[in-house]
């Protein structure tokens, strides 16, 4: 069975179409201030995951 949950807050928290979320994801992580760092790859992240207008940036500089 395959089913594909529709994305019920579209829009609300983060913008509704596809494009204008992905420029938004790489435009906070191109300007995250996150510097990489001589440390081993870490085996997990717990970032923060409200809408990306309130914790988009923090999310960001733990990803990259």
């Amino acid at each position: 069975m395959n089913y594909v949950r529709e994305p019920v807050v579209a829009g609300m928290f983060y913008p509704g179409r596809a494009k204008e979320l992905s420029g938004m994801i790489s435009h906070m992580v191109a300007e995250s201030r996150a510097q990489p760092q001589a440390l081993p790859s870490p085996t997990g992240l717990i970032l923060p995951h409200a809408g990306y207008a309130y914790s988009g940036k923090v999310a960001a500089s733990g990803y990259k």
